[in-house]
């Protein structure tokens, strides 16, 4: 095996890589919370966006699943948005809240 196919395989499983989506994710959020007219589901995105914001950017493979899902769902979010339907809006903010929070949660357990 030559140096270049370690490094690529290295590079795949590196478990100190950035989320990339922390920036892209709170973006989404402020985008959404625009549209929002009922101040309690907007206190529930401000509270979901202040804590994609103050997530680490640190990541590493076994949170990658989470925070695939977490991109999943905000996107979730923006469609029901735009579709004007609360019920759902407040069932996904609360679905992506606890998924930040787990996976903050396991990169605190892993970083021990």
């Amino acid at each position: 095996m030559d140096y270049a196919t370690i490094k690529e395989r290295f590079n795949k499983i590196d478990r100190k890589e950035k989320w990339q989506s922390p920036k892209e994710s709170s973006t989404k959020l402020q985008s959404v919370l625009q549209h929002i007219t009922d101040r309690a589901t907007a206190k529930k995105l401000e509270r979901i966006y202040d804590l994609i914001h103050s997530s680490p950017l640190r990541s590493n493979t076994d949170v990658r699943p989470l925070e695939q899902q977490v991109i999943n769902e905000i996107e979730r979010l923006e469609s029901a948005v735009s579709q004007n339907e609360t019920e759902q809006l407040v069932s996904i903010a609360d679905k992506i809240y606890r998924l930040v929070e787990e996976r903050n949660r396991q990169l605190r357990i892993n970083n021990r």
